[in-house]
């Protein structure tokens, strides 16, 4: 079988990564790029003029990495020639340009899928098989933290995430928000949330983002995350609580740990006893960062170029997160809960995996 052809848009941070996981890749092959920066382009990948000149090459599937601004136009021409596409997330900072896409792709019935590429984590992976399987019974609150000094100025950065609104919610949360949709299998009934600029931020808008999101089958999951903490340790942190026990992921790449509750224990051990049903590696890990995602979202699109897998994550469900990005944003603005139920309703949208 040929070896599909792909070309990627933009070889910044991001775009590199798929450089290389296409490199690595036992079957597809990077027929091109498009970038801006000559410089980037390494003389033994062919460089297209423009965006036009690179889907007039009639690859197998495209691979946008640019910033979200640039998606509508490279989305919009890849899709009319029938081209698969997938792009980096945000699909787009306006829902109404993300709803447009989307609604190209369905009428085109072309694939394009949004490079959710957490999904593709190894313990995010376990975290899904664990709530589906009912191992602790169901979920019932859920915590997650994500606290990072990230100075966007650094040269191994992006660093449009500088300037745009709401870097930390748009760029950064929206994975983790999509992360739990995907995880717990279940819609984002009602949001209370607030975005803030710390004094201290490098970012021209809000860098961290406070959130209590309500899912469906009553299960509720607090949530912080920054950009612009105290010192530049990193500290990653979900647990989710369930009927019979508990499980933790300490590192972002890194293990599932669990412990099952003994109801005994309760009135037999110490007060506050801190060393009681201690939790266990389950393993699902690790996963080295950005290099075993970014190559298993890559086999799948492949595999989707192919007529040999469903797309997913598509862009009809990441339209949800974004309904969910939206309804924190308005959240913090407006000061009041928000039924983000309601509004995906109002805007026609649905679950499609």
């Amino acid at each position: 079988m040929t070896s599909p052809v792909l070309v990627v848009i933009g070889l910044g941070v991001r775009g590199r990564h798929w450089k290389t996981a296409i490199d690595d890749h036992p079957r597809a092959r990077l027929g091109g790029a498009v970038e801006v920066r000559e410089d980037r382009i390494p003389g033994s990948v062919r460089s297209f003029n423009s965006i036009h000149e690179a889907v007039e090459a009639d690859p197998d599937g495209i691979i946008v990495a640019t910033p979200p601004e640039s998606h509508l136009e490279i989305v919009e021409a890849a899709l009319e020639r029938g081209i698969p596409v997938l792009c980096e997330k945000p699909l787009s900072t306006s829902f109404a340009a993300a709803q447009r896409m989307t609604h190209l792709a369905d009428r085109a019935g072309t694939p394009l899928l949004v490079g959710m590429n957490f999904r593709f984590v190894k313990a995010s992976l376990g975290w899904r098989e664990l709530v589906a399987s009912r191992e602790y019974g169901s979920p019932i609150f859920g915590q997650f933290t994500y606290i990072r000094n990230r100075d966007g100025r650094r040269p191994d950065l992006n660093d449009y995430p500088l300037t745009m609104a709401q870097p930390m919610l748009s760029d950064q949360s929206i994975h983790h928000l999509d992360l739990m949709r995907f995880v717990y299998g279940r819609e984002v009934v009602a949001v209370s949330a607030r975005t803030w600029n710390p004094s201290t931020s490098v970012y021209a808008d809000d860098s961290c983002v406070a959130a209590v999101v309500q899912f469906e089958e009553n299960l509720t999951a607090s949530y912080l995350g920054t950009w612009t903490s105290g010192t530049n340790r990193f500290e990653f942190r979900w647990r989710t609580d369930f009927e019979d026990g508990v499980v933790t992921q300490a590192e972002q790449f890194g293990h599932l740990l669990s412990a099952r509750r003994e109801p005994d224990l309760a009135f037999a051990s110490a007060l506050h006893d801190i060393g009681v049903e201690e939790p266990q590696v389950l393993g699902y890990g690790p996963s080295e960062p950005f290099v075993d995602d970014t190559a298993a979202l890559l086999d799948h699109f492949i595999r989707v170029v192919e007529n040999k897998e469903i797309p997913g994550p598509t862009a009809s469900d990441h339209l949800l997160t974004l309904n969910l990005v939206d309804s924190i944003r308005l959240a913090s603005t407006e000061s009041r809960v928000v039924d983000v139920a309601e509004r995906a309703a109002m805007l026609g949208l649905t679950a499609s995996g």
